[in-house]
Formats: C-alpha cells, structure tokens, sequence
C-alpha cells in the first residue's frame, strides 16, 4: 500500500495518496517523487507559480559535459552550491533537496576523475574553501568532497598503508559526520579506514563518539575493519564495555555487516568497490574467537539463538 513519507499514512492507491499530499502538505516540503505524483495524477493540484520557481540548471549542466579538470570542478562546485542557495532563499527546501541529490553522483563521479589525476592537492584546496557542514538546511558541496575523500583514503590505504593516509582528510570526514541527517553523515564513515593512523587519533574519536551517536559509529566499525581487524576489535571492545555506549547492539551490527556476502559498504556512494580497488575480506580465526567472546562477556548472547552465526547480530 502506498505510505506517505512525511506522516506514514498509508493509502489504498496512488491517487489516494496524491490527493493527501496535495491537501495536507505543503508543496515546498514534498520532495521529487511526490510532486511528479502530483503531477502526473492531479495535475489541476500543482501550485500556480509553480513554473516561476525552475531554476535554470543549463551552466551547471555545460560545466558538467566539460573535461574533468580543476578549474572546471571548482566552476561546478560553486555553481551547484549557488543555485541550492538561491532555492533555499526563495524559501523552496524541496527544490534545494532535489538539486543536491539529482547531481550527487555526477558531481561525485567528475571530483573523483579529477582526484585521480591530479591527486590529493586538489582535495586539500577544496578542504580549505568549504568547511563540513553540519545544517541539515544548508547542503552544500562538503558531502561530495566528503565522498572524494573516503575513495582516496581507501585507495591509498590499500595501496600505500595507514601512514600515507592524509590526516587532514581524516579530520574533515570526522568533521563531517556532524551532518546528522543528511549524506555528509553518512558519507564520514569511510572515517574508518583511517584507524592505527600515526597521528589522527581514530580509535580514540570513534570510541568517543560511540556515548553519542551508536548508529555513525557503528557504519564506521565497519569500514575500520576492512581496513584493519586486529585494530578495529580492539575498538570494538573498548566500545562494548564502555557503560556509557546506551546501545551496544546496534554496535556489533557492524561485525555482521562485514559479515555479508551481497557486497561491500554503500558509501562512499557511486562507487564501484570491485572495479575500482583490490579489495578482499575474510575473517582472521582469532579475530573471530574474540567477537564471540565479546558478545558473550556483554550478554548480548541472551538475545541471539543457540546456534547464533555473526549473520544475528544485525540489529
């Protein structure tokens, strides 16, 4: 049955659920798929000014068939950032939200071919022009940055060790996660591959972390073990015995997580894992043993069936 995603009503079809939409909430709030709803079903229900606030999206556009390159993504970045602003000054949230989300991956995908070419220096000048931000309201192009710096810290985990990892990356994803709700939270948890780090104290931010926010610091864990096993569980255990983590669960999530076989985290998101990286996992025997241990020792077993497999403690 269709469900409204603003209220969770649900409704016996779509013209029952386009006709809520129309009648209880209003048309700034609703995102792309429950305007074209509108649309399509009651079309006499659309807002009369409605064709005065398109924004034109053709500079953004051009810039975007350019050849990646540094000026050309700088020009994108800005563009992008402008015209969300200028959506949000009208007062239309809904058109704002549509604008970053619809050009997310291109922008993510353009970064990244420029990354790869030119290397971290352009990361580095792109950290110093647009600071993380953490207003749900205002997104601006720090997630995308955000995206570009998880897939360079993994590709140079993993080709160069932790200590080529650059810190001030680290710093702005853990920045990063500030964004509560939106993509610049979840797109700092690739955080964790900079755990064992010679400078950034990754372990320690994460277990700190962990009193607050469960959820980041378990999508983090998961990254971290990828990265490291052994460093990892010793986070994991510092976390788990920690009496003021409110909700262990959702903690080791992260191990069943790793534990999938359907394929690898979802950010940083665009991101082809198997083509782009040589990556593979597979649980170390002792790594194991303690895990078990661990979810025994904090009786987190009481929940879990007798014959409980890493699979169960997906919360």
């Amino acid at each position: 049955m269709p469900e409204c995603h603003h209220c969770d009503a649900t409704f016996e079809d779509d013209e029952e659920l386009a006709a809520h939409l129309a009648s209880t909430h209003e048309w700034e709030e609703l995102g792309r798929i429950d305007r074209k709803r509108i649309e399509v079903l009651l079309p006499e229900e659309v807002p009369q000014d409605e064709a005065e606030l398109q924004l034109d999206t053709s500079d953004l556009d051009a810039l975007l068939e350019r050849e990646p390159t540094v000026d050309a993504i700088t020009g994108v970045l800005a563009e992008h950032e402008r015209l969300i602003r200028q959506a949000q000054q009208e007062g239309e949230h809904g058109h704002a939200n549509d604008l970053f989300w619809d050009y997310f991956e291109p922008l993510a995908t353009h970064l990244d071919a420029v990354v790869t070419a030119e290397g971290w220096s352009v990361l580095a000048e792109l950290i110093d022009s647009y600071e993380p931000q953490d207003d749900e309201s205002d997104p601006a192009p720090a997630p995308v940055i955000g995206n570009a710096i998880g897939r360079y810290l993994i590709r140079t985990r993993l080709t160069d060790g932790v200590a080529a990892v650059p810190a001030d990356g680290l710093s702005y994803l853990f920045a990063l996660h500030g964004d509560e709700t939106g993509a610049g939270w979840e797109e700092a948890a690739a955080y964790g591959w900079g755990i064992g780090h010679p400078t950034e104290p990754v372990a320690d931010r994460i277990q700190t972390t962990a009193r607050e926010d469960v959820y980041w610091v378990s999508s983090v864990l998961e990254h971290a073990f990828y990265a490291d096993q052994h460093a990892a569980c010793d986070c994991l255990a510092e976390i788990v015995t920690d009496e003021e983590v409110d909700d262990i669960r959702f903690v080791f999530t992260a191990v069943s997580r790793c534990d999938r076989v359907d394929g690898w985290p979802t950010v940083p998101r665009y991101w082809d894992w198997e083509d782009t990286v040589d990556i593979s996992f597979e649980w170390e025997s002792d790594i194991v043993t303690r895990i078990r241990d661990l979810v025994a020792e904090t009786e987190r077993t009481q929940d879990l069936p007798d014959d409980w497999s890493f699979q169960d403690l997906v919360v």
